[in-house]
């Protein structure tokens, strides 16, 4: 099962606005991805300078 979800991937993008008579008061917008890294780059994910993607965790 975990391997079936590191192999495809998930992705999850949320746009979140509170707002009070039509003047938004907080925006928050989150993108969070679960992949193996070889998922992710294959998808385009860029990973900080220094990054072991060859290392399991």
């Amino acid at each position: 099962m975990v391997e079936t979800l590191l192999d495809k991937g998930l992705v999850l993008n949320a746009d979140i606005m509170v707002s009070v008579a039509g003047v938004e008061l907080l925006g928050i917008r989150l993108r969070a991805a679960l992949a193996s890294f070889e998922t992710a780059a294959r998808y385009g994910l860029e990973f900080p300078s220094g990054t072991d993607t060859e290392t399991a965790a």
